[in-house]
Parts: C-alpha cells; structure tokens; sequence
C-alpha cells in the first residue's frame, strides 16, 4: 500500500488532476466519467445505415421473387406435341426458364440499389454473388415445391421466417439464441447474406468465395434431390393434385409426370390366383378402413391440442420462445407428412383393388409394359443416357388396360407402363 501511495505521488496524475493552480473540477469529471480513452477504428466503413441492412432485404426479395415465380406461373411443362419428353427434360426446361427470370430480377434489384446509394466494394462482385444466391435459392424453391407440392410451398414459407433472424442478418450470430446459432450454417440465407456483406463492405480473405461455394453446393443438392425425388413421388403428387382440385379451396394444377407402374410381384399375385389376391387384398383394405376415420379424427385433435398445448406453456413459463415456435413449426410439418401418408396408402390400396377387375390379357399386357419400363430404368442407371429409358418404354405394348380410373389425366404419349395404371402400394 505504501509502494502504491509513492508511486502515485511520485507520477505526473496528480498535477493533471489538480492543475498547476489546484483542483481541475472538469477533469476530475471526465476522469471519473472515462477512466480509459477509446479509440475506434473502421476496417470496413460504411457510408449509411442501408447499405448495412441490404445483405438481408436483397437476399429476402431474392428469396420471395423466386417463391412467386411457382406460384404465379404454372410449375409443371405442356408435353403436348413433344414425344418421350423424359422427367428429366421436364425439369430442366421450367427451371430454366425460371432462372432467367430469377437472375433478370437479380440484376434489376442490384442495379436499384446501387442507384439509391447503397455503396459496393466491387460492384461486379455484388452482381455475381446476387445471381448465385437467386439461382441457389430458385433451386431449394423449385425442389421443394414440385416434389412436395403445396406441402414443399409450405416449407418454403416457414423457412423464409426462420433465416430472418437466424442467418445473421439482424445481429451477429452471437447475440443471438443457442439455437440459432446452433442452426444457422445449415441456411442458404447464411451465405447469400455473407457474400453480399463482402461485395458491399469489403473483402476479408477468401470469404466471398467461400460463400458463393457453399451458394453453388445448395444449388447442386437440391437440384439433384428434385431430379431423383420426384419420379418416386410421381404418384403421391398425382394424389394431391387430384385432391386439390376436388377440394375447391386452393388453386391447384395437373401434374404432368407419367405415374409409377405396379410392382410386377402385384401383377403376378394377380395372374396367379385372382380371387385369393383379392381376397387378401380386401382383408387389408377392411383393416385399414376400420383405422382409417380413426387416424383422420386423431389428427384432427392432435393438430388443434399440440399447439394450444404449446401455447399455454408459451405463456406460463419463462422456456425460450423461439424453440416453442420452432417444435409447434416441426409439429405441423409432420402431421401433413402423417396425412399425405395415409391418403397415400388408401389411394395405393383402391390402385391395386382395380387389377382384380381386369382381364388376364390385360394384366399380361401390363406385365410386359412394367417390364420393359424397369429394364429400361436398368438402362440408365447404367449407361447414364436418360433417352434409353424412355424409348424403350415407348417400345412397350400399347394394348394395356386403363386402371387409372375416371377423373385421372392420361400418361403421355409413349408411357405405355403409365397408360397401365398407377400402383406402387
């Protein structure tokens, strides 16, 4: 204590304090008031508070440019005049036509902001980092909504109002919850919002290309997930097309994919013993008929109790907010996925009941048709030639039975195991 005391007496702080005429009031205060100085220093200065916030209104219009594009615009393609148009070519040829519109809109909303003063560090940089994020996010869009249909639109939707506050757009990552920053580097937004914040404020390292990498890894994911999804959808999609439509209460289109054959094992149940086929089939549609109303009613009380369950504790107990929302969000994705399951099933169970009803030279027929389309898939996933497949489906009998049904859209031209009849159950 001593020591300290003549240290203090012997330095020059006293007579800053006091002053050469005695005690300095002002500086006490302000010594009181900031005993240390602060001296700020900007790496990446800004012109304007928008210029800061643009990473995440440009990827947001981005994001809602590309969902309106599915819904204002038909996402399935008019096969009409087209032979063997393969799944493939459908894909590609509405997505990219959606992508043109996609980066057209990308570069009218950088060139905007650029002429209200939103400063770029490389103005080209901001152009290329815009188109990639529009494709990559036109990509998870499309994906989702021509494999899941309006399910897919849903989850679109609820992942827009997860990435606002959880893709570090608002704050950085670290003032935010644990969860969203446990979550966050699985959201596209992450990247798209990194590398615009690079384009804008300045370049740190390889940053911006890493983001435009993990942007082009999004892209080839989802693109892929469609491309091998949706064939194996084919006859749910075609379910709830239809459902859609009866119901009247949403705007819904046709899908224009050739549905998926029946199991050879159930056509060759069927030729071997029609009646006990039958038999056993119906004995499974009466259990499940009996479930059927039960399950429905089930979800009905479920979907209604879980979240008012859910929003009592949200109101009675101090438990983090955003993971409430988060489990009711989860909650209603999987009891839509529950319901198109067992819609599903009854569709594949009234499907199969049809080949009881049709003839022996019909099931043959259908037999031959389901053959050469699965050993033509062999084909392709060999030799990797989409076109092999489809022309030697094409090459199928056209002397098939329509089990389809009545309300059913034809399969196009050339979809001879199609023309036989939905039924993978």
């Amino acid at each position: 204590m001593y020591n300290d005391v003549q240290a203090f007496g012997a330095s020059d702080a006293l007579a800053r304090l006091f002053g050469a005429d005695g005690l300095n009031a002002e500086k006490i205060a302000g010594f009181m008031a900031s005993p240390t100085e602060v001296i700020t220093e900007s790496l990446y200065p800004l012109n304007a508070y928008g210029s800061a916030m643009a990473p995440l209104f440009m990827n947001l219009t981005f994001w809602i440019g590309a969902f309106m594009l599915l819904v204002i615009m038909r996402q399935e393609v008019d096969g009409e005049g087209i032979e063997n148009l393969t799944l493939g070519q459908r894909y590609w040829g509405r997505f990219l036509l959606l992508a043109a519109m996609a980066v057209l809109q990308a570069v009218i909303c950088c060139a905007g902001v650029l002429a209200i003063g939103v400063q770029a560090a490389s103005a080209l940089a901001l152009f290329a980092a815009a188109v990639c994020a529009s494709l990559s996010y036109l990509a998870i869009i499309y994906a989702l909504s021509v494999t899941l249909q309006h399910i897919g639109k849903g989850i679109c939707i609820i992942l827009v109002f997860a990435q606002i506050p959880g893709a570090t757009g608002l704050y950085p990552i670290e003032m935010t919850s644990g969860f969203f920053q446990a979550i966050y580097p699985a959201f596209p937004f992450t990247y798209g919002i990194g590398a615009m914040r690079e384009a804008i404020c300045g370049f740190y390292g390889a940053q911006y290309a890493a983001d435009l990498a993990v942007l082009a890894l999004f892209f080839v994911a989802f693109t892929a997930l469609g491309l091998l999804l949706r064939p194996l959808m084919a006859n749910v999609n075609r379910m709830v097309a239809r459902q859609v439509r009866e119901g009247g209460l949403f705007n819904g289109e046709d899908v224009d994919i050739p549905v998926r054959p029946y199991r050879i094992s159930q056509i060759l149940r069927a030729l071997a013993d029609k009646d006990a086929y039958g038999r056993a089939l119906k004995e499974r549609y009466a259990r499940f008929s009996r479930w059927y109303p039960r399950l429905m009613k089930g979800a009905i009380v479920a979907g209604i109790a879980v979240p008012v369950a859910l929003a009592v504790v949200f109101a009675l107990t101090p438990a983090e907010k955003v993971w409430l929302l988060t489990g009711w969000l989860l909650w209603m994705i999987l009891l839509f996925v529950a319901l198109v399951v067992v819609e599903s099933l009854r569709f594949s169970f009234e499907r199969q009941m049809r080949l009881e009803s049709m003839s022996d030279a019909s099931l043959l027929d259908l037999y031959d048709a389901s053959v050469t389309v699965a050993s033509a898939a062999d084909l392709d996933a060999g030799a990797g030639t989409p076109t092999r497949g489809r022309d030697a489906a094409a090459a199928a009998p056209k002397r098939v039975a329509d089990a389809d049904g009545a309300g059913e859209r034809p399969a196009p031209e050339g979809d001879a195991a199609a023309k036989g009849g939905e039924g993978r159950g």
